[in-house]
């Protein structure tokens, strides 16, 4: 995979606009867009061929509007992933399964895992509804104790590469949120 290097600069608590905020018109259901959005990351990222292919891949039909507003939305997060976290393979809705410390079974399935020459990324896709920076950053903070688990799921089944970090991909507002980059490497993009 070809990847074009920027120049980098630092931002903010780890937030980064990946792309404008995503409307998808006439799916107001927050569960279904969710699951609209789930499917057409799995199928779209780094495969933007794939777009005629969308409708059957979420089972409804999308009209031209929708469609172009999440393959956007999709290509926008893969070109952040290429300046920024330079990926060589990405693997999508990958199962985890494990015994925690305490012997108990974890399991779950990671939104997307992305590998590049120096260690794995855990990513999650999230299309929360919220309207604030505040309601978001409690979001983060819900989300966090699932995404540490599945990185160290993830170093138990890839001893040999490490685990560098997770992204959480907020699709309905084009912006990520990056946790374990050191600070002189996380990115703005625009």
């Amino acid at each position: 995979m070809a990847v074009q290097q920027n120049k980098k600069s630092p931002s903010k608590r780890g937030m980064h606009r990946s792309h404008n905020a995503l409307v998808v018109p006439g799916i107001d259901d927050a569960m279904e867009k969710g699951k609209i959005l789930h499917r057409a990351f799995e199928v779209l990222s780094g495969y933007p061929e794939r777009a005629t292919l969308l409708s059957d891949a979420v089972g409804i039909d999308l009209d031209e509007k929708q469609a172009t507003a999440i393959c956007t939305a999709v290509a926008a997060f893969d070109g952040w992933l290429a300046n920024n976290i330079y990926p060589q393979a990405i693997h999508s809705e990958v199962p985890l399964l494990a015994l925690d410390a305490n012997g108990s079974v974890v399991s779950g399935f990671a939104d997307m895992i992305v590998e590049t020459a120096d260690g794995l990324w855990v990513v999650d896709h999230k299309s929360d509804q919220v309207t604030t920076p505040e309601k978001m950053n409690e979001r983060f903070a819900t989300y966090c104790p699932q995404l540490r688990c599945y990185m160290d799921i993830l170093k138990m089944a890839r001893p040999d590469k490490p685990v560098k970090g997770f992204i959480i991909n907020w699709a309905s507002f084009g912006k990520v949120s990056v946790v374990g980059m050191p600070e002189q490497q996380i990115h703005s993009t625009v």
